[in-house]
């Protein structure tokens, strides 16, 4: 019994040493400061275990026609350039202020599942200015 006790005892001092911390503005948001190095591990980790838990519930995506593929080039260089940037064209404002930085989609369309890709265009990311497709396109078109 005294180990419960003193285990929900250390679990109310740390909750309330996170408040304080919390309250206290000491945590630097700054988009233009980086993560410390076990915050990056953090949430890496777990953006990587979400997308790859919930991208098989989408499926694959759908098989490109010659008019869906001229299509999502024209979406492409409308909604994604500015922050990813292209081959032969940097990212733009946006994108360079933008922490995390976007990935490269040149490099990481190599060795990425589509699956997950697709699900990453459909619902995006809180927190790193990816946005949700989902609610604006169709599959056909994501």
């Amino acid at each position: 019994m005294k180990f419960i006790t003193g285990f929900i005892a250390a679990l109310a001092v740390l909750a309330a040493g996170g408040l304080i911390y919390m309250y206290s503005g000491a945590y630097d948001v700054a988009a233009s400061n980086p993560h410390s190095p076990i915050l990056h591990w953090v949430l890496v980790t777990a953006r990587d275990r979400s997308i790859a838990a919930r991208a098989d519930q989408v499926g694959p995506p759908p098989p490109p026609s010659p008019n869906s593929i001229k299509e999502g080039f024209g979406h492409f260089d409308e909604m994604c350039v500015a922050c990813h940037g292209a081959p032969g064209v940097e990212r733009g404002e946006v994108g360079k202020g933008l922490n995390p930085k976007p990935p490269d989609l040149s490099r990481l369309s190599k060795g990425t599942d589509p699956r997950q890709l697709f699900w990453v265009i459909k619902n995006g990311i809180r927190m790193t200015g990816m946005p949700s497709f989902g609610a604006t396109h169709n599959d056909r078109i994501i």
